[in-house]
């Protein structure tokens, strides 16, 4: 039996037997995330995230810092950061030239689904200047979750086929966006589930300019993220959906009852 199977079965164990349920499924995340050797990886495992404090790159040496009333909650794996839509953010920073072939990937949770909320951004918040020249996420209060590509002219970037059209509130999702410039398509995944599929793509920044979890496009409460964010990576190559898959099952198999379409816990 391997390592993720018997954190399964020990979790069901414990659970039968009455007490809490502290499987060492955080160490297996942790293993198939490694494996896949990512750029930079904030966990949020950080002791503190009062404004100025260091949210450590787990991966490499992008450190960011906690901006506003960003607080350290319960996530999906460990802590998560928690934003309250109103200027809270990690600001990473610039991080070099957009790589040719890459991956995002992060797990978020929407307090509230509401019109042009950024859960991350890879360029500067300068609204319809520069805010598009960069690689984000938006939701909108239709429930649809989008990403958003633009280059760096700062016009208004390429809206992808949705990740999803039911975004909802308190509930965490799995979410996995990967890119190719040279054969320029994009691939994106839901809970593990391909739901953008080599979609072509003309749009591309030049660079990782102005790297921030929490908001995105303006520097304006209402493009800022009401939730969490938890285990955010950048890869600089393309993860397989096999890749993406294992990464996700750690998870569901543990949580399944708690995700739109297979799981994961939303508690304090």
């Amino acid at each position: 039996m391997g390592r993720l199977g018997l954190s399964v079965v020990m979790c069901v164990f414990l659970d039968f037997v009455g007490n809490t349920c502290l499987a060492d499924f955080v160490a297996d995340y942790v293993a198939e995330v490694t494996a896949d050797n990512p750029t930079s990886w904030w966990r949020f495992e950080d002791a503190s995230s009062a404004g100025g404090a260091i949210a450590a790159d787990s991966a490499g040496v992008f450190d960011g810092t906690y901006s506003g009333d960003t607080q350290l909650l319960k996530g999906i794996v460990g802590q998560s950061a928690w934003f309250d839509g109103n200027l809270d953010y990690v600001a990473i920073g610039a991080m070099g030239t957009l790589p040719a072939q890459g991956s995002i990937e992060l797990w978020l949770l929407a307090d509230a689904v509401q019109n042009y909320r950024n859960v991350f951004t890879t360029g500067p918040l300068g609204e319809l200047a520069t805010g598009n020249a960069a690689i984000r996420f938006e939701e909108h209060a239709t429930g649809n979750f989008w990403l958003a590509i633009g280059d760096d002219n700062g016009g208004m970037p390429n809206f992808t086929t949705p990740l999803t059209t039911n975004l909802m509130a308190g509930k965490w999702y799995h979410v996995v966006v990967t890119w190719d410039t040279v054969l320029g398509v994009v691939n994106g995944y839901l809970n593990g589930v391909r739901v953008i599929a080599d979609e072509p793509n003309t749009f591309w920044p030049a660079q990782l300019s102005d790297v921030k979890i929490g908001i995105g496009w303006a520097p304006w409460a209402e493009r800022s993220w009401l939730g969490r964010a938890d285990e955010v990576a950048i890869y600089e190559h393309k993860l397989s959906h096999e890749r993406v898959q294992a990464h996700f099952d750690v998870v569901n198999l543990i949580f399944a009852d708690s995700f739109e379409s297979g799981g994961a816990p939303g508690g304090d």
